[in-house]
Formats: structure tokens, C-alpha cells, sequence
């Protein structure tokens, strides 16, 4: 995959591009591009994350995974910024232009339980993919991450959304869920969902773990607050923590202390299996 920014007038006036390569013993073919199935728009930064998988059974093909964490949902009132994320299903037989073989997901939240719109979400600002239920086909599950949700309570604390894969696959499956951060910080931008992936924790073959980063997690302190040094959970699929990971890099912030954790450190802005 290749993913190029595509616009001009700043950052935020960037439509995006996604592309796919095929590959071969031969190497990396040409570039195909992948379009936005409705068609380019200005600020909503298509292609900032890109994944594959196989969630929906079209013959056992390869499923593409394409976020555009800036998209705007037009309505009464706007969600401005909320964000969405297409899959394009069996891509090497039905391209990327089939409407049969596409499925659109947003975030799961339209309102809080503070009435407060999903404005600012970012759904799809963090992909990942596995086969997280252990199913026997297996399809492949989709966690999302929108690191701008409201769903604690205060802005951009930040939440996930798991789509599980299946012939039911998409927005409306009654097996999908969301979750935010186990311990969220309501006063500051934790971001959980900044940070994303599966793991086999335990070698049994079965990805039986989500890894979630709330990378601007503050840990607080009397003298220097809100921080953003970050944290990360690996939660289960029960939703039960079973490890928290914190930063172990410490260093001086003022005279009057001697160490702490290091300041602005991001910790879990990514995450990976290996």
C-alpha cells in the first residue's frame, strides 16, 4: 500500500489518496488507486490508515480496509470531523468500484449520555485487524479507533469500536461493540484509541487480546499536570484488563524533583504484533 496526501491549503484541506499494489515473484505491480466511493473530497484525509483483512465471506477474497478519519456526516446538525471507514470486499474480483462489495462503517456512538454530538471523533484514525473471536473460517475482526470521542465525558478522551467479522458484517451487527479508556482522565485529551492492534498473548494461535493506547494519558501530578506521557492496556474479550503497560523512561522535569515520567512522551501512539 501507498498511501499519498493529495490537496492543497494546509493540512486540513487535504482530500487524500490511497493506492494498492499487488505483488508478485516478480515484485511490486502498478500502483491501482482506490477512490473514495463517493467520490474526493476536500478535509477529509482519505487513506490516513489502510488495512486488509477478510470480514465478509466473498469466497475467501481479500477484504481492503480504508479510513478517512476527517470526513464530515452531513445532517441536522453536522457531524464535522466525525470520520468513517470503508472496506471494499474481494477486491481482486470486484475492484474497488462495486457498490454490492463495499461497506461503510462509522462510529457507534451518535450521541453520548451527555447529549453531546460525535463532532471531533476521528473514527479511523487507528486500524487494526485479526481474527480476535477465533473463529474456525476465520474471519477477520475490525477494531477502530476514534481518539476523539466524547464518550467519557470531556473532549477527546477517546473510544474503540469492534466490528466482528461474519456474513452479518457491517454497521449494524448486533456483536459489535465500543469501549473507552478503563481509566479514562476526564480533564485531559487521552486520546484512547490512538494506539491499536491484536495480539496472541499466550502463543495458542488464537489473537485473543486487543492492545489499546490512550498515548496522551496524563498521570498527573501536583506541580505538573496533564502531561500526555501515555498508556496502554491489553484488554480482553471480555473487556477485562489483563496487563497495563506504562513508560519506563524517566527524567528530570524541575530542580524540585528528581525524576519522572518523561514529559509529552506519547507512549502507545503505535502498537504492533511480532
Amino acid at each position: 500500500f501507498s498511501i499519498v496526501p493529495n490537496g492543497g491549503g494546509g493540512f486540513f484541506n487535504i482530500a487524500g489518496e490511497a493506492y494498492m499494489c499487488t505483488g508478485s515473484a516478480a515484485g511490486l505491480g502498478a500502483p491501482a488507486q482506490i477512490p473514495h466511493p463517493n467520490g474526493p473530497a476536500s478535509d477529509t484525509l482519505w487513506g490516513w490508515d489502510v488495512d486488509i483483512g477478510n470480514f465478509k465471506d466473498f469466497e475467501g477474497g481479500l477484504d481492503v480496509v480504508v479510513a478517512a478519519y476527517n470526513y464530515d456526516f452531513a445532517g441536522a446538525p453536522t457531524f464535522a470531523n466525525a470520520g468513517e471507514v470503508w472496506v471494499f470486499h474481494d477486491v481482486l474480483f470486484f475492484g474497488f468500484t462495486n457498490p454490492i462489495a463495499q461497506t461503510q462503517l462509522q462510529s457507534q456512538i451518535t450521541t453520548n449520555p451527555w447529549g453531546q454530538v460525535v463532532t471531533g471523533a476521528d473514527f479511523g484514525w487507528e486500524l487494526a485487524v485479526g481474527n480476535w473471536d477465533g473463529d474456525p473460517f476465520p474471519y477477520s475482526e475490525l477494531l477502530v479507533g476514534a481518539h476523539g470521542g466524547w464518550s467519557a465525558g470531556a473532549d477527546c478522551t477517546g473510544d474503540v469500536h469492534l466490528f466482528v467479522g461474519g456474513p452479518n458484517f457491517g454497521q449494524g451487527n448486533a456483536n459489535n461493540f465500543w469501549f473507552n479508556s478503563p481509566t479514562p482522565t476526564v480533564s485531559c485529551l487521552d486520546r484512547f484509541g490512538g494506539g491499536l492492534s491484536f495480539i496472541d498473548h499466550d502463543g495458542d494461535g488464537v489473537q485473543d487480546s486487543m492492545v489499546c493506547a490512550a498515548p496522551w494519558f496524563d498521570y498527573g501530578n501536583s506541580s505538573q499536570p496533564k502531561r500526555g506521557e501515555g498508556r496502554v492496556w491489553r484488554i480482553d474479550a471480555f473487556g477485562i484488563i489483563l496487563a497495563r503497560l506504562v513508560p519506563t523512561v524517566y527524567v528530570p522535569y524541575d530542580d524540585m524533583t528528581p525524576q519522572e515520567l518523561t514529559d509529552g512522551h506519547g507512549f502507545g501512539s503505535a502498537a504492533i504484533q511480532v
